[in-house]
């Protein structure tokens, strides 16, 4: 397996974790604004939560892999601003990985102090946005790279720095105007997310080595 379809395999593995552990588990076990029925909820589920933090630990693994294998295959690009890219990415896993431990301790306290936990599961939540954001200005960054490097088809490059941005401005909001951000329709964020998927798929089933540049 070449070095670009491990990248698409690794990318796979990074969308699928991700939305296990943050648009299943998450989003179905955490009730907002009720550190009580929170706590019910993970205790009588607490398979599926651990099976979560399993799935966050994957996730930024791979995301460390995908990372590398991006600064090397892009760096034609331009080898300050892959470096630049490759940053923002590591930022990003970096505040991801506290996020699992704030999970990690939120569970031991279910039974102790719910309404501790709870605010660890909410720190959480303010992290992964966060996180985000980094992960979002990571995404515009590699899109001006395929653009200039030309290494795989120039409209995963748009279509990343839209996704990127759109990451960006969404999660951004989450610290500027929260009440702004939470009445933008989420659905965008899921349609821009099919930027990074087309480019998984694409990598691990079609990827050809590209033809040397002209001088």
């Amino acid at each position: 397996m070449t070095q670009a379809r491990q990248a698409g395999l690794l990318y796979l593995i990074v969308i699928a974790a991700g939305f296990f552990a943050n648009g299943v588990v998450h989003a179905d076990l955490v009730v907002i604004g009720d550190p009580a029925a929170t706590a019910r909820s993970i205790l009588a589920s607490e398979t599926l939560f651990r099976l979560g933090l399993a799935a966050q630990i994957a996730m930024y693994a791979c995301y460390c892999g995908v990372t590398a294998t991006f600064y090397a295959m892009f760096r034609p690009g331009g080898a300050s601003l892959s470096l630049f890219a490759s940053f923002l990415s590591l930022t990003g896993i970096a505040i991801g990985a506290v996020n699992v431990l704030a999970d990690a301790g939120a569970l031991s306290l279910l039974r102790t102090d719910p309404a501790l936990a709870y605010a660890l599961l909410r720190i959480h939540g303010a992290g992964f946005s966060l996180a985000l954001v980094f992960f979002g200005s990571y995404l515009a960054v590699l899109g001006i790279l395929v653009l200039r490097s030309r290494v795989v088809p120039r409209v995963f490059g748009a279509l990343l720095i839209l996704e990127g941005t759109c990451y960006f401005v969404f999660k951004i909001g989450f610290f500027v105007a929260p009440a702004l951000a939470a009445r933008l329709p989420s659905d965008i964020l899921l349609a821009a997310s099919l930027a990074e998927v087309s480019l998984a798929l694409w990598l691990l089933v079609d990827f050809r080595s590209p033809a040397p540049r002209a001088t």
